[in-house]
C-alpha cells in the first residue's frame, strides 16, 4: 500500500481477457442480440397476419 491506498495493476480492457472480453465476447453477443431481434420482429408479423386472417375468416362467416 502506497499512502493508504493499494497498489493498482492493469485496468480490465488493458488485460488479455478484457481485450478478449472486447473484442470477442462483445461483438458475439450483440449479433445474437440482432438475431433475436430479427427472429421477434418475423414472429411478430406472423402473429399479426394470423389474427388479420382469424379476424377476416370469422366476418366471412358471420356474412353468410
Amino acid at each position: 500500500m502506497l499512502h493508504g491506498r493499494m497498489k493498482m495493476g492493469p485496468r480490465f480492457f488493458q488485460t488479455i481477457m478484457g481485450q478478449r472480453f472486447i473484442e470477442g465476447t462483445v461483438p458475439a453477443v450483440l449479433t445474437q442480440i440482432k438475431r433475436l431481434n430479427d427472429n421477434l420482429e418475423r414472429l411478430n408479423e406472423n402473429l399479426e397476419r394470423s389474427f388479420e386472417e382469424k379476424s377476416d375468416t370469422q366476418q366471412d362467416k358471420g356474412d353468410e
